[in-house]
């Protein structure tokens, strides 16, 4: 049902009272279904527990502030750096994300082997130095060592 079109709001919110992830899923990767902020903000709820959610939240489009701030807070640091991009954030908010994620990454909360992690810190130590004025930086970057 999640992938019909134009689904309207009264449906969508039948869809999320399931609890499924699936079909939450499908309605995040349908365009044309009608989400409210409110049902947002329990989908997020939910997300938090389901990483299945998170790349559907982040390729959704038009989310609100508030939501790409609550996701962010449980999403990767691949994932977020995806959802800066995706929701074409300014640069203030992309900068409070990348250094909330960071700030996981130091306290040991976000402990990341996802693909795009290393070059998200990458890109982090490069705006945190352009933005504290440095004219010019080196990155070296780690070492990276592949399984077989």
């Amino acid at each position: 049902m999640g992938r019909r079109g134009n689904l309207v709001e009264s449906v969508v919110d039948a869809v999320l009272a399931m609890r499924r992830v699936s079909p939450i899923a499908a309605l995040l990767r349908n365009r044309t279904a009608r989400i409210s902020d409110d049902t947002l903000d329990a989908i997020a709820a939910i997300a938090s527990g389901a990483a299945e959610l998170h790349q559907p939240l982040v390729d959704r489009e038009n989310l609100p502030v508030r939501i790409i701030r609550r996701i962010a807070s449980f999403l990767s640091a691949a994932l977020v750096e995806a959802l800066i991009e995706r929701q074409l954030l300014n640069d203030e908010l992309g900068g409070e994300l990348r250094r909330a994620v960071r700030r996981r990454i130091d306290r040991g909360d976000l402990v990341e082997d996802q693909p795009g992690y290393e070059a998200f810190l990458i890109t982090l130590d490069h705006q945190t130095c352009w933005s504290s004025g440095f004219e010019e930086m080196t990155v070296t970057p780690p070492i990276l060592t592949s399984t077989v």
